[in-house]
């Protein structure tokens, strides 16, 4: 598209940011009202989408004020950059970084980082958003779809609740994964794992692909967050090298780089994928093990949470800080970090309600394949050979 003179590049990059500041003064004051729809070209194709991103952010003001979570101080950044312009339409690309603090919340700074695609029609003179594509952690599940977001985000529902180990894993599940004494058993650090997710929250590791604008990192990142909990090494040579705690090839194949390959199945990459691995794993096998129970109940930092919009779980957060009791924790009592939108110490009480079906996965530990059981390391004295590897990128929507 052809360079816009400076006077639409004006109007163009001024109603983008008035309406993510418009979007942040909505969610800071419970008084404010913001007629979204004044941005909006109401002729446009995607209207109907662009009538859900308000939606998102009336949602999010709504569940701040029922939490009382007033913002004692935040700092809101945006930078744009102008894609081009064709006659009476136009792209933007804006990036927002929006950092805060919530009461009545424990003091934790929390931040969050969004990239939004905006198109533009100039209507009347005057330009109006046509169409909105984020990151953000909904967009790609809803975005076209039927499902209208308050009515999901907002039915009336009873707290759903843990369901018992056995319906996993049988009778007297708990004590099958006591290894004590087993000199192969790598017990799950979730300190280690927090400390990664609060790392990378907002940034990415250059030693691992980014699937930002691929279907959704969310699941990737959670990936690496439960593998630097197994003991994964944060080294060119160890990620791209598929060493343990990663599992390179065989039904257990588990594994990323910085190269865009990953196994058929999606283990790493891809919500659903990964909940099948995780709930197939017995204590023998290579690979991450755990076990994953309905609610929030016994959710504790380390564990991952899982979103359904009632049909499929297609995202994931990373517990990085807890309060309350166990076996009784409910949305206020956890905060999460993510990939994307990137999030980092969200408070889980201003971003989804009891009426999504959610469920925990907790990680007792895996194998430290000094035993080998699988066949995935390389014999001694002999080259490490990269396993097969798919060009094809998992197909699922659910990352």
């Amino acid at each position: 598209m052809k360079t816009c003179p400076h006077s639409d590049r004006r109007q163009i990059v001024g109603v983008a940011k008035r309406f993510l500041r418009a979007r942040i003064a909505r969610l800071e004051q419970f008084g404010s009202c913001v007629d979204f729809l004044s941005f909006f070209d109401q002729n446009s194709a995607a209207f109907r989408h662009l009538q859900y991103m308000a939606d998102r952010i009336e949602l999010e003001a709504g569940l701040r004020q029922r939490n009382d979570a007033r913002v004692l101080r935040s700092r809101h950044r945006m930078r744009a950059r102008l894609v081009g312009i064709s006659g009476d339409y136009a792209e933007i690309t804006v990036f927002e970084r929006y950092d805060y603090v919530l009461l009545p919340v424990p003091d934790i700074d929390t931040s969050e980082a969004t990239r939004y695609d905006m198109a533009l029609n100039r209507v009347a003179g005057t330009w109006l958003l046509a169409d909105i594509i984020t990151d953000s952690d909904f967009d790609d599940a809803f975005r076209d779809t039927d499902i209208d977001v308050k009515t999901f985000l907002n039915y009336p529902s009873e707290q759903r609740q843990s369901a018992p180990l056995s319906e996993y894993f049988g009778p007297g599940a708990p004590d099958a994964f006591r290894a004590d004494g087993d000199p192969f058993f790598e017990p799950y650090d979730a300190a280690a794992a927090v400390a990664y997710a609060e790392r990378f929250a907002l940034s990415y590791n250059r030693l691992f692909f980014s699937y930002r604008g691929l279907g959704g990192d969310c699941q990737n990142f959670a990936s690496q967050c439960v593998w630097a909990g197994l003991g994964g090494k944060n080294t060119s040579a160890a990620v791209n090298l598929k060493m343990p705690p990663m599992i390179r090839t065989g039904p257990r194949a588990w594994f990323q780089s910085d190269q865009f390959s990953h196994d058929v199945f999606g283990h790493w990459t891809a919500v659903q994928p990964f909940s099948r691995y995780i709930l197939a794993g017995r204590l023998q096998d290579p690979g991450p093990i755990g076990t994953i129970t309905n609610g929030l109940a016994n959710a504790a930092a380390g564990d991952l949470i899982q979103i359904s919009d009632g049909k499929t779980w297609f995202h994931v957060y990373i517990v990085v800080a807890h309060t309350g009791t166990q076996g009784m924790r409910t949305t206020k009592d956890l905060w999460v970090s993510a990939h994307t939108t990137d999030r980092n110490r969200q408070w889980l009480a201003t971003l989804i309600t009891s009426a999504i079906p959610v469920r925990t996965v907790h990680f007792i530990g895996g194998l430290s394949f000094a035993a080998d059981p699988c066949g995935c390391m390389p014999a001694e004295n002999t080259p490490f050979v990269l396993g097969p590897e798919s060009p094809e990128r998992d197909g699922s929507s659910d990352v």
